[in-house]
């Protein structure tokens, strides 16, 4: 939908009249206009518009883009999506359809979620041998993140979904410069998602290379921003990560059954295979 039409839909459904809505932004004839799509006025008041309405910017294109969820974005959310509940399959119809993509457009993007989902399925199957085919299949995007000067939304939540791929001081230096980054984001919607799965994905990281220390570091980071934005499948695990660290630094620690319970609950079952897996790899010294 044009962008006048829809802003004069949603100004109708709210019932809210022209005088009301460009009081002080803009001529009413200027907003007439504008809805007739035949003015177009600055990003400002655009925004004091959209404000007015009550209408974040993200709701207004997704509204003008008749309730469609943009491409990239999807692909993204279906990636989180299949790595939380560890669905093989999920990743395989993934990577066969971004293969596909990729060679019908050429558009990098394809590429990058062919590879990180190709790289998850290794990852998954556990193939000793496939340790190198995993280290070439992500060196492009590196690559890719290195080469950029300053980072975009595209390159953090490209990041945000193959931290685990990385070397433990890769995934430090490129996380710490990815928070950085992300300051910019601090008003968007996705920024505290974003930002507290950096800090747990780092945490794991941390834990499978045995670095408590820093894995307790950034779990706390984690907890806290899941905490203050209500997401509680990352706050149970930012949790659960904060347990295993205590545990690894040999300190008291009685509320690990309590999480995995609530994985539980949640449906998570594969990722709680992975929990056990990484507790019996690493801290049999505890006594578990």
């Amino acid at each position: 939908m044009e962008f006048g039409s829809m802003l004069k839909k949603i100004r109708k459904e709210k019932n809210i009249t022209q005088v009301q809505l460009s009081s002080g932004i803009m001529e009413r004839s200027h907003l007439s206009k504008l809805e007739n799509n035949n003015y177009i006025p600055s990003y400002e008041r655009v925004m004091y518009l959209l404000s007015r309405l009550n209408v974040s910017y993200e709701e207004f294109i997704y509204l003008c883009n008749d309730k469609n969820i943009p491409i990239e974005k999807n692909f993204f959310i279906e990636l989180n999506e299949y790595y939380k509940t560890m669905d093989l399959n999920g990743f395989y119809s993934l990577n066969k359809k971004c293969a596909t993509l990729f060679s019908v457009t050429n558009l990098i993007f394809y590429k990058h979620i062919e590879l990180i989902s190709r790289t998850y399925i290794k990852i998954y199957l556990n193939n000793k041998e496939t340790n190198s085919s995993i280290i070439r299949d992500i060196e492009p995007i590196k690559q890719f993140l290195i080469k950029k000067e300053d980072w975009y939304m595209y390159e953090l939540k490209l990041l945000n979904n193959c931290v685990f791929i990385f070397t433990l001081d890769e995934a430090i230096y490129f996380v710490e410069r990815a928070v950085r980054s992300l300051e910019k984001y601090k008003y968007f919607e996705d920024y505290n998602s974003i930002k507290q799965s950096f800090y747990s994905h780092l945490s794991i990281k941390c834990i499978e290379n045995k670095k408590f220390h820093e894995g307790f570091k950034y779990a706390n980071k984690a907890i806290i921003n899941s905490e203050c934005y209500i997401l509680t499948h990352e706050n149970i695990v930012s949790k659960l990560n904060l347990e295993i660290c205590k545990m690894g630094l040999n300190m008291k620690s009685n509320l690990f059954e309590k999480y995995i319970t609530l994985l539980r609950e949640l449906g998570c079952d594969k990722m709680i295979e992975k929990y056990e897996k990484i507790i019996n790899k690493y801290l049999d010294s505890n006594g578990l």
